[in-house]
């Protein structure tokens, strides 16, 4: 029951990529309540950093409030924070 949004989305773009390019994406939590995630995101080409990001990730309800992450979920996501 419950829908995350994007809140905020800070990216830098620093090389392109084209198509056809293998790319790397590595996501990470950089911090995690009951009510937001915030995730950091690089893309790579071998070892070209191509984006940074950092993306801020919130619980909602189907009504559009905003929801606490259940004990189950939180858990879970603690795993993936660094």
């Amino acid at each position: 029951n419950i829908i995350f949004v994007v809140k905020e989305c800070n990216v830098k773009y620093k090389k392109p990529a084209y198509f056809e390019d293998l790319i790397k994406v590595i996501s990470v939590i950089d911090e995690l309540t009951k009510v937001k995630i915030k995730f950091n995101q690089k893309i790579y080409r071998e070892s070209d950093l191509l984006v940074q990001a950092e993306v801020l990730i919130i619980p909602v309800s189907k009504t559009g409030k905003v929801s606490k992450l259940t004990n189950e979920l939180y858990f879970t996501l603690e795993n993936f924070k660094i």
